[in-house]
This record gives C-alpha cells, sequence and structure tokens, in this order.
C-alpha cells in the first residue's frame, strides 16, 4: 500500500468523521432521513438514530413520496392519517422533520374532516 494512498484514506475518514459529528449537532433531537429515489418511488430509506444509520422499513399503512423538494410520509392510523413532510434546506441529502399534521376520520361519516 502506497504512502499516498493511506493518507489519501486519511483525509477521507477525517472528512466523514467531521460530517458525522456536524450531522449530529444539527439533528440530536430529531431523527433525519435519507433515500434513493428508483423509477420516481422511495426505496432504500434510512433513519439517522442514535448516532448511526439505519435502514427503515417502510410499512404496509404508509407511502413516502419525493416531491421535489420535500419528503412526505403519509401513515394511515385507526382513526385518521398521519402526514408528516421532511425537508432538506441546505442540500445535503439529509431530510429533517419541518411538519407533523393528523387529519382525523370524521366518525359518522368515516372521511377526512381536512
Amino acid at each position: 500500500m502506497s504512502r499516498k494512498s493511506t493518507s489519501r484514506r486519511q483525509r477521507q475518514s477525517r472528512n466523514d468523521s467531521s460530517k458525522e459529528s456536524h450531522f449530529r449537532s444539527l439533528y440530536s433531537e430529531q431523527d433525519g432521513y435519507r433515500f434513493s429515489l428508483v423509477n420516481g418511488q422511495v426505496r432504500n430509506l434510512q433513519e439517522y438514530d442514535d448516532g448511526r444509520w439505519k435502514n427503515e422499513r417502510i410499512d404496509r399503512n404508509e407511502s413516502w413520496i419525493f416531491d421535489g423538494t420535500n419528503l412526505i410520509q403519509r401513515e394511515s392510523k385507526r382513526y385518521g392519517t398521519e402526514v408528516t413532510v421532511y425537508s432538506d434546506p441546505d442540500r445535503d441529502g439529509v431530510f429533517a422533520k419541518v411538519s407533523e399534521v393528523f387529519n382525523p376520520v370524521a366518525a359518522s361519516m368515516g372521511t377526512s374532516l381536512f
């Protein structure tokens, strides 16, 4: 192994470490998400939790959509739908929660109020 490739790896490791500590400070109170788009669909969803990236399973009662700017999660629950919006203002590929709304189902009509 050459000295040049070793020093390049060390620099890359320092850069990765610096990015991770910057990310930890920005998202210490909430989780961050990153993903891949495959044929326009969100795939390979990952959540930053407890200091590391973890694969996130997309459940049958939820959908994840990328509208070109925001990552939108819709989760069907017994009494309505929860819609969570994640944004990436610094365009680093990591999305943080910016809003969460619960749309209850009207008991008598069986439809959403909103």
